[in-house]
């Protein structure tokens, strides 16, 4: 009897104990991904808050405030490094005595002129800050209109401007990493219309904007925003052009695309980087030798690294989820290199990736020579700087990439791939 009371005492503790366990499980769950979410939801507030702010000074630009805020930040700056130097000696500052000029009088004890307007020192503190905000309208400018499309210019208030650039740009991002793909939208168009149209843009935001409008299966937008640029020379802006207007032509079969137009803005992809057209339509044998690519980020257009970052990204993963695409690219490659004709492409800007890669790889090799003949000599002189050293070493290795490049290219070659 008893062991029969034991067990089931024993059997109770132990459903017990299952149902705090199951409880916590779901208590549990999903707490980290919870957690991540409301930090990421923090940030995104946080950096509107100071988009908002920004955009409310660009918008009242007063020079004499700005010089004054400036003044301020400097003589900030110059307490703090005074008492950093205080605390380093040891030193106890003395604390001296507050004058008259600091008191603060109250009721009676006020002068006559601070309360009294017959007096003729009386000052009226009403009229006195109208005075001063007519003043202040007449000067302040609206800098966001004034500089639209030039921003990041020299000429612009520097810099300030960019410093609000950066931050649409990090308030996009960041509203894109929460899937929020219309506060995103804005936040990048707002950044490219601000930023101009032209090569002279600081930032990435024409290509962030085409990489959402591609993620969030937007062609239609996609189409206005390659139009609105048909100088523009990146892979992002070029590629995604010929991607989608093969969708359009060979998939969807719509009304106005057709075969002649896609292979058109694939031509004018290849011209702009032929690097990529390889990297498209031969990705596993560069995918098999590829190494560190994650550690290139916005590369100039044109350039190995930007093909390197492009075909890394998200968007190798839209040409490889498009039934018959990397197929297309592949075809357009052997018959330009075979003779044919695929657009205004030739045959030489195909065959032009080797002698990029030699003059990348003796570029490189002869900066390398001057930077050792410059260290061996700061050495001599006893001046070597370990700062700028460090620094160089931390830039990406455009030779590595380079040697790998040419080991995938040398692989396709040898297979016969380019003559199948």
């Amino acid at each position: 009897m008893e062991n029969k009371f034991s067990k089931s005492k024993t059997a109770k503790a132990e459903e017990k104990n299952m149902k705090k366990l199951e409880r916590l499980h779901k208590l549990s769950h999903g707490t980290r991904e919870k957690l991540e979410e409301k930090k990421l939801l923090l940030q995104i507030r946080k950096t509107q808050r100071e988009v908002d702010q920004m955009r409310d000074r660009l918008s009242a630009w007063d020079d004499e405030d700005e010089a004054k805020r400036e003044r301020e930040r400097q003589e900030e700056e110059e307490k703090k490094r005074k008492a950093e130097l205080v605390l380093a000696n040891g030193v106890k500052k003395r604390r001296k005595r507050p004058g008259p000029e600091t008191w603060k009088l109250r009721g009676a004890a006020r002068p006559a002129h601070e309360v009294y307007d017959f007096d003729v020192r009386y000052v009226d503190p009403h009229m006195k800050e109208h005075e001063e905000a007519a003043k202040r309208a007449k000067r302040q400018v609206n800098v966001l209109k004034v500089y639209r499309g030039k921003l990041g210019n020299e000429e612009a208030p520097q810099p300030v401007c960019r410093a609000f650039l950066s931050q649409l740009m990090q308030l996009g991002m960041l509203q894109l990493e929460a899937r929020k793909f219309k506060g995103a939208r804005e936040a990048f168009k707002e950044c490219m219309d601000l930023d101009g149209d032209g090569n002279n843009a600081i930032t990435t935001a024409r290509q962030r904007l085409m990489r959402l409008f591609l993620e969030a299966n937007k062609p239609a937008s996609a189409r206005r925003l390659w139009e609105k640029f048909p100088e523009d020379r990146s892979a992002w802006i070029r590629y995604s052009a010929a991607l989608v207007e093969y969708v359009s032509w060979s998939i969807l079969e719509e009304e106005g695309s057709n075969q002649q137009t896609a292979e058109d803005l694939l031509s004018n992809a290849i011209q702009c980087n032929p690097f990529c057209a390889y990297y498209i339509a031969f990705h596993p044998k560069f995918e098999e030798v590829m190494e560190y690519a994650d550690e290139i980020e916005d590369a100039d257009a044109g350039t190995l690294e930007e093909a390197i970052e492009y075909c890394t990204s998200e968007q190798i993963g839209h040409w490889i989820g498009t039934d018959g695409a990397i197929d297309w690219i592949r075809k357009a490659i052997r018959c330009i290199l075979n003779g044919g004709v695929v657009g205004k492409c030739k045959r030489s800007h195909l065959e032009s990736w080797s002698s990029i890669l030699t003059k990348i790889e003796f570029e490189y090799e002869s900066s390398q020579q001057e930077q050792d003949n410059q260290t061996e000599q700061q050495h001599r002189n006893n001046d070597a700087n370990n700062d700028d050293l460090s620094e160089s070493s931390s830039e990406p290795d455009i030779l590595m990439y380079a040697g790998m490049f040419r080991t995938a290219m040398e692989m396709i070659q040898d297979s016969g791939e380019l003559n199948a």
